[in-house]
């Protein structure tokens, strides 16, 4: 058999890298054993690279579906979702977007609002460093004669708002614990929070969809003013020094400006 021509065996190598048996004629072209089985560990660690990747992002999803299930989505994401980076860490960036579109959990639909929260933690953990912001430090505009109420908030690198049609929150706290109960959760509720890393470690906040909306505001730009504003229609009794404090205790802006 004549040796193939060289861009052939690379788009068969690379078609092949992603199938779970050799074909015939590429086991040809490999032409003896020892390169057949070099092969089948190179394609086997890029298949286990990938459950590997997703296991470290997704450990309550892998509770949730079992180690069977969990290889074969971590396969079928894999070939339909390429990767763009050589980051092993963004891999699995898009698989909440591929559950909702996929037939994989449609007996369970809120698997994808787990795995969109899961992914906004483990985005936190490798998130930028920066500073958190005090409010000594936010109340020294005053200080300064600026005007404290167009001052607008600056999110940190590691926070993250979320929401969901169902109860991913409740459902992901009950998985911290070392046997999950999730009996008393009720699972199609919606739900809303905040994610944030203090310490290096990243944690998760339930909010009520005033504050949800209120920190939305914030994250979007809008200025303190326009922001107390709003908190103020929705009740006029607010504690305006409260709720300053509130949002900062919450640790997730960096600066201001």
């Amino acid at each position: 058999m004549p040796y193939p021509d060289l861009a052939d065996l690379q788009r068969c190598f690379a078609a092949q890298l992603l199938q779970k048996t050799l074909s015939a004629d590429f086991s040809a072209m490999l032409r003896n054993p020892e390169s057949v089985q070099r092969f089948s560990y190179y394609r086997g660690n890029q298949l286990a690279n990938w459950s590997a990747a997703l296991r470290n992002a997704y450990p309550v999803l892998l509770q949730l579906v079992g180690d069977d299930f969990f290889e074969q989505m971590a396969y079928h994401y894999g070939l339909n979702t390429p990767s763009e980076t050589s980051d092993l860490n963004r891999f699995g960036d898009r698989l909440p977007d591929f559950l909702r579109q996929s037939d994989f959990v449609k007996d369970y639909p809120y698997f994808p609002d787990v795995a969109g929260l899961e992914w906004a933690i483990h985005r936190a953990y490798y998130a930028a460093d920066a500073s958190l912001l005090e409010l000594d430090i936010l109340l020294a505009t005053v200080r300064q004669g600026k005007d404290f109420l167009a001052v607008r908030l600056i999110p940190h690198p590691a926070a993250a708002l979320y929401q969901a049609d169902f109860a991913s929150i409740p459902i992901w706290r009950a998985h911290q614990k070392p046997v999950a109960d999730l009996s008393h959760i009720e699972i199609n509720m919606p739900c809303a929070g905040i994610v944030t890393r203090q310490d290096w470690q990243a944690s998760v906040t339930e909010l009520d969809q005033f504050q949800y909306r209120a920190l939305h505001y914030l994250f979007d730009g809008q200025c303190i003013g326009d922001v107390l504003d709003y908190a103020l229609s929705q009740n006029h009794k607010l504690d305006i020094q409260e709720q300053l404090l509130y949002w900062l205790s919450l640790r997730c802006f960096s600066d201001f400006a």
